[in-house]
């Protein structure tokens, strides 16, 4: 559930703050002033769409137990970025939480994030943001 307890939480010990992803995306890839319509923003989204959707399968191999944690954590870091930018919050929360559960699992040797209950789960919601 998007708005459960503990994601408010994880927002706040990640400085998760939703953005316009409209004016991100024109002041950081287009220059200031220029002006994003939504057309534009959906050709740029099926532009990278192939690579996005590299990216998921990379944290399902993953889960699957074909790729190590630093590929996934790499690929996480990536989605929750490229979700927010377009317009895509609970994939990029998501994706953003399962980051940080391999962060924490590669910094402070916690246990595998693989085991945790709550990844299927991400990786659904991390899955419907490619609609």
């Amino acid at each position: 559930m998007p708005g459960s307890e503990r994601e408010r939480a994880m927002r706040g010990r990640m400085n998760f703050r939703p953005i316009n992803s409209l004016a991100f995306i024109s002041a950081s890839y287009l220059g200031r002033g220029t002006v994003m319509t939504e057309e534009r923003i959906a050709a740029l989204w099926e532009r990278f769409r192939g690579t996005t959707t590299r990216r998921v399968q990379t944290l399902e191999a993953w889960y699957a137990g074909e790729l190590d944690h630093q590929a996934a954590l790499t690929d996480a870091h990536k989605l929750a970025g490229v979700f927010g930018t377009y317009g895509r919050p609970d994939g990029s929360l998501a994706a953003a939480q399962l980051e940080q559960m391999l962060r924490s699992h590669l910094e402070d040797a916690q246990g595998d994030p693989r085991g945790d209950p709550n990844v299927p789960q991400l990786l659904d919601r991390i899955r419907a943001c490619l609609a």
